[in-house]
């Protein structure tokens, strides 16, 4: 029964043998890994400065975590991973607390994020500070194991997401309505460009219609109406006889 007892102990020590090289494996970091990649980051402003020129060209970024990669023999994705989750830790710890509040002991861990990645100091902004609840939960998760925040999103390589398009719907329609107000302003200058210019004739009866307009009765309309028209009638025979003096009208 003894020996059975030791046979049984010795496989559950080999199966937790088995399950620490797993875990080990899983996780392709180690504290000089990490401290190779710190090195290389800091020496490689496109990837953490913002008013570096290179911070906005994308396939330098790229460049830039493939040659961490190349050195480090780690993917690609676990290094994007791994530069998140380190400033993501950064910028916690080097949060303002809250007034009135205790600051407390610093683990290793902590204190060596502090002491390399200061380089990302001028570039981290302070966010507002939270309640004294939320102090040590804060603090806590940056103390913790890398591996819970391997899984968040990859901060570096953030500007390859697509911005979204300016032509959207209410910029089309702004932009129309600008053609529209351009071409209606066009259109008005070309109207009024090709209308002939008026003559004396043109304006004297445009204002006789205003004028006659103006005029309610009906009757006092018919009268002068008449009285035009006798006059204009007149005005034409008389272009059409021979002159006969200033009293040829009246005669008539």
């Amino acid at each position: 029964m003894h020996i059975f007892n030791k046979m049984a102990g010795a496989e559950k020590s080999e199966l937790c043998s088995a399950s620490a090289v797993d875990v080990a494996q899983a996780s392709p970091w180690c504290d000089e890994k990490e401290e190779t990649l710190v090195e290389m980051w800091s020496q490689r402003n496109c990837l953490f400065d913002v008013s570096s020129r290179g911070y906005s060209n994308r396939q330098l970024k790229r460049q830039s975590i493939q040659e961490c990669s190349s050195v480090l023999e780690i993917a690609v994705d676990d290094i994007s991973k791994k530069m998140t989750s380190l400033r993501t830790q950064y910028s916690r710890l080097v949060k303002p607390l809250p007034s009135g509040s205790g600051a407390k002991k610093k683990t290793p861990r902590q204190e060596w994020i502090l002491k390399n990645l200061d380089f990302l100091a001028p570039h981290v902004k302070a966010r507002p500070s939270v309640s004294n609840l939320k102090i040590d939960s804060i603090q806590q998760d940056a103390g913790e194991d890398d591996e819970a925040e391997d899984n968040t999103s990859v901060a570096v390589v953030q500007d390859d997401i697509p911005k979204p398009s300016a032509n959207t719907p209410d910029n089309k329609k702004k932009k129309r309505k600008i053609e529209e107000d351009e071409f209606s302003v066009i259109k008005s200058l070309q109207k009024v460009l090709e209308e002939p210019e008026e003559d004396d004739d043109t304006v004297f009866a445009k204002y006789i219609t205003r004028e006659m307009k103006k005029i309610q009765d009906e009757r006092t309309k018919l009268l002068l109406r008449q009285k035009f028209q006798t006059l204009i009638v007149e005005a034409r025979m008389g272009e059409l006889m021979p002159y006969q003096g200033p009293h040829a009208f009246s005669e008539m």
